[in-house]
């Protein structure tokens, strides 16, 4: 009866200790000893960028990058290189990736400068996106005031019809200030018009550094932009097929008109054009644009494809050179250069593969944890003869408690990066490969087992689930003692 009672007071002991097992429990996650959590930022080095699942291990926890340090895209806040990498003569010089999205050279590509005749590439689009390429126009007396005598002009005159398409060749081959004025008078009634459409579209594309004061790009205090800038809206109206086809014009017949006979307009761009000259062709050079005033210097931007990469290159500032031999155009001597380096120096690698997993990670209130990876293959730019050692994957948690069941397969948790070095050169969703169950708890017991092995008492716990155990075992053997014994007296009468 004695042990029966001690037993008792033990078990009473446990059980108001068991209620204090929350508390400890919590003190325990405010610790950081949760195993369940996983680190919101982690880092793996990875050697390659392999198509094949390697073994599948945790990420260790080291605090990655954010993607703050990309180079993904136009408004990429960095690029892939350094700006001292190339020493060109020019105020800015942009050069993008476009099949990748990598910014692969950028100097001084948001400061503010004048477009020049870049400009009309505005111009083209909004016409394309309001216009019909077969409305035939007039040219009024008022689309054609104040013309600048000594700019690029068409010839157009007074009364003259030509269809919007026969504009636009003449905008964009020939860098027409006349056609722009017409055709801003027809898209929207008249220039002021058209420059707040201008205005209106370069803000929807982006476009924080750009002000445009009129169509064509003569100077004006209040009409600049930057290389960025410029390069989105080209972006933009490469989507226009029509626009594709234009810009890449060298030479264009322009039909005679009720007022003036058959023209031959011949493009500006030498990249493209051998009509003046052959010192600057470039058969990389898919098509462009020009522009120049003396307060701008020459600017250039285009687009060039060569084995599997296309380079969108946009510069602006840059001067001429007067040699023995003439003039030196340091604006297409500058795009060759910089066309030249991004051609010669890099290549396209997958950084990140859905069949390469990231990592395999706990989650909380279940029994299994769940491999994450990335929810599709990024291909980009990295250095032709680039270290492979200097690739590494990080990832990001959604949630900074890390994840939970239930979980459905493929479901994004978080966010993957691919650097090279400390550069961002990939980007995607992290998801789950298969889904996770909410682990059901079997009772109350498993529960407060639980909150004690996470208790920073659990020491106590210990030694007093030793102590019961051996209780226990004392009451047991007390009980085996005394029902021996009573067996030998009962053995003993029987003999009598």
């Amino acid at each position: 009866m004695r042990n029966v009672k001690c037993l008792s007071f033990v078990l009473a002991v446990i059980l108001v200790l068991s209620t204090f097992s929350p508390v400890f429990a919590t003190s325990a996650a405010t610790d950081g000893t949760d195993a369940t959590t996983a680190p919101e930022t982690t880092e793996t080095s990875e050697p390659t960028a392999s198509t094949q699942a390697p073994p599948v291990t945790e990420a260790p926890a080291t605090v990655g990058g954010s993607s703050t340090d990309s180079n993904s895209g136009i408004d990429a806040p960095r690029s892939l290189t350094d700006e001292s990498a190339l020493d060109l003569d020019a105020a800015a010089v942009l050069l993008y990736e476009m099949g990748s999205g990598t910014m692969v050279y950028a100097k001084n590509i948001d400061g503010r400068r004048e477009p020049a005749s870049l400009t009309k590439v505005m111009t083209c689009l909004l016409a394309l996106e309001h216009g019909t390429l077969s409305d035939v126009i007039t040219v009024s007396e008022s689309a054609l005031a104040n013309m600048d005598p000594d700019g690029s002009a068409s010839g157009l005159q007074v009364g003259e019809q030509l269809t919007l398409e026969q504009l636009l060749y003449c905008l964009m081959v020939e860098s027409a200030n006349d056609a722009a004025g017409v055709i801003a008078e027809y898209v929207a009634g008249n220039d002021a018009a058209f420059v707040d459409l201008m205005n209106q579209k370069a803000a929807e594309l982006g476009c924080t550094g750009t002000s445009f004061s009129n169509t064509h790009g003569l100077h004006a205090d209040d009409h600049y932009t930057t290389a960025r800038d410029l390069a989105k809206i080209l972006m933009a109206a490469l989507a226009y097929d029509k626009f594709q086809e234009i810009y890449a014009t060298d030479r264009y017949v322009l039909p005679a008109t009720n007022l003036h006979e058959e023209r031959i307009l011949v493009t500006t761009n030498y990249l493209i054009g051998t009509a003046v000259t052959w010192d600057y062709y470039d058969e990389r050079v898919v098509g462009g644009k020009t522009g120049f005033t003396t307060p701008a210097g020459r600017c250039v931007m285009l687009t060039a494809k060569e084995d599997g990469l296309q380079y969108l290159c946009v510069v602006l500032g840059a001067e001429n050179v007067s040699t023995d031999d003439g003039t030196v155009y340091g604006s297409f001597v500058t795009a060759t250069k910089a066309l030249d380096f991004g051609f010669d120096n890099f290549t396209v690698a997958e950084v990140l593969s859905p069949l390469a997993p990231v990592a395999q990670l706990p989650v909380k209130d279940a029994t299994e944890s769940v491999v994450v990876t990335p929810g599709e293959a990024i291909t980009t730019m990295l250095p032709a003869d680039y270290d492979e050692s200097m690739l590494s994957t990080r990832y990001e948690l959604s949630s900074p408690e890390g994840l939970a069941a239930p979980l459905q397969a493929n479901e994004t948790v978080g966010v993957v990066r691919k650097y090279y070095g400390d550069v961002c050169v990939g980007e995607t969703k992290l998801v789950t490969v298969t889904g996770v169950e909410k682990r059901v708890v079997a009772s109350a017991v498993s529960e407060t087992l639980s909150d004690i092995s996470h208790s920073p008492w659990r020491f106590v716990m210990i030694v007093l689930g030793v102590i019961l155990a051996l209780l226990a075992a004392l009451f047991l053997w007390s009980i085996y003692v005394r029902n021996r014994n009573r067996r030998r007296r009962r053995n003993r009468r029987n003999r009598r």
